[in-house]
């Protein structure tokens, strides 16, 4: 409207420019709606009262995480899944042994179900090897996300702290400051998300190292903001 008055617009423009604003306040209005909703969801869920407020408290991320060698393979053989699959073999083992072989139909069916438990038990082992070795993966993979966010994170402080000093001798504007810094935030928050989506992945691979099976290897979400509920 500004340069309208000045003749370095036209009616045309400004009309487009009213349009995208009022597109833009729609969104937030949308996205302030939307929080709203899904925050009265979670109060529900989690059986609390309405006015209830939640508070942020600081994240303390370990200072050290401990991955085993590749190599060395954990012992799945005491855990839930294996039991339960290694006691189907055996009932199925006894069966087998209580059926007589004059019955030859039931004799081959049970000789059946000593096969299927067989392949079951494999299956669940290799299953739990498989999630191990993924949840692993995956949480060397964060880890390398962390190292480079810090650097990412390092090189944006280092671009803002010169853009100030270029701000204050005037050979930087405002606008191109708030820019700069806009970047450096968003540096600092890909960083801590980094961070969090590390310590996901790690929990899963102890889960993993556990027997806990392919449920834990699953997809991680993205973390929020400096601190979080």
């Amino acid at each position: 409207e500004l340069k309208l008055g000045l003749g370095m617009s036209t009616p045309l423009q400004v009309n487009a420019a009213k349009k995208d604003l009022q597109q833009r306040k729609t969104a937030l209005q949308n996205a302030k709606n939307g929080i709203k909703e899904h925050s009265r969801e979670l109060l529900y869920l989690a059986g609390l009262p309405a006015d209830f407020k939640f508070q942020t408290v600081p994240v303390k991320f370990p200072e050290e995480y401990r991955v085993a060698d590749d190599e060395v393979m954990p012992d799945f053989t005491r855990c839930v899944a294996y039991r339960n699959a290694y006691d189907d073999l055996q009932g199925a083992i006894e069966a087998l042994e209580d059926t007589s072989k004059h019955d030859r139909r039931e004799y081959k069916l049970a000789e059946l179900k000593v096969e299927e438990a067989e392949i079951e038990l494999q299956k669940t082992l290799e299953g739990l090897e498989q999630s191990y070795l993924t949840s692993r993966d995956r949480f060397l993979l964060a880890e390398s996300a962390v190292e480079n966010a810090a650097l990412s994170l390092e090189q944006a402080q280092r671009t803002f702290e010169t853009a100030k000093l270029q701000h204050k001798v005037g050979m930087l504007t405002t606008l191109e400051l708030k820019g700069v810094e806009l970047a450096y935030k968003q540096s600092e928050y890909d960083h801590f998300s980094a961070m969090v989506q590390r310590q996901l992945a790690y929990q899963a691979y102890i889960l993993a190292t556990q027997g806990d099976g392919p449920s834990v290897v699953t997809p991680i979400t993205q973390g929020d903001g400096p601190s979080v509920l």
